[in-house]
């Protein structure tokens, strides 16, 4: 059975960090930075933003399927990227 509340907390936070990157690629400097050779790869906010989002994925699949435990291996993985770019960036 699903924890309600971890499935919320991983919802709202996975569309907090969709709607921060679709403010990105609307911004006026799209032109600009897809223009660049590398386009939105250049950056490791952005880099270290789309596997964050893509661990908060793999978390609310842990949070729907509890039982699967190689999920859980994978998202601890995924985690400990985006945190060490993330923390890059700071």
């Amino acid at each position: 059975m699903p924890r309600l509340g971890a499935l919320i907390l991983h919802g709202v936070a996975l569309g907090m960090m969709t709607r921060g990157f679709v403010a990105v690629k609307t911004s006026p400097a799209d032109k600009l930075v897809t223009a660049q050779k590398g386009g939105y790869t250049l950056y490791l906010s952005i880099v270290g933003l789309c596997i964050a989002c893509f661990t908060m994925v793999m978390s609310l699949g842990c949070d729907l399927l509890p039982s699967f435990t190689a999920l859980r291996a994978a998202k601890r993985f995924f985690l400990m990227i985006s945190l060490s770019v993330t923390f890059l960036c700071l």
